[in-house]
């Protein structure tokens, strides 16, 4: 596997379960340990700086054509480490629209779960 972001650390936790197989996870960028990490107030200090891959759009034709940073995490945690440790769940239509194109369990109901197995809240669980 290729990248240490938080979906490739996933899907490497999970093939590393069968006994059979042998996983090795790769990442181009090195540790999440930069102070700017582990202060997410600092998080805009990563914006282009070595830990950022640089990448930009093409000029953009309805934007005044203008050249927009793409900033993406090159560190173990990739973009998750990257901006701020913060995530969000994906929206409820996208998953029931999965599953509505016949990918049964993609449903929002059935991965909410699991959102809440891996979801840590100080002020208590909510719906």
């Amino acid at each position: 596997m290729i990248g240490a972001g938080s979906a490739g650390c996933v899907v490497a936790a999970r093939l590393s379960e069968n006994p059979d197989m042998q996983v090795l996870l790769l990442e181009a960028g090195g540790p999440d340990t930069h102070e700017a990490v582990e202060n997410p107030v600092m998080w805009p200090t990563l914006l282009g700086g070595e830990l950022d891959w640089g990448y930009r759009t093409m000029p953009q034709r309805h934007a005044a054509n203008r050249v927009i940073p793409c900033p993406r995490g090159k560190m173990l945690g990739g973009c998750h480490s990257h901006n701020a440790n913060a995530w969000v769940r994906g929206h409820r239509t996208d998953f029931d629209n999965w599953a509505y194109q016949g990918n049964p369990g993609w449903d929002f109901k059935s991965i909410l779960p699991i959102y809440k197995k891996i979801e840590d809240y100080a002020g208590g669980a909510n719906a």
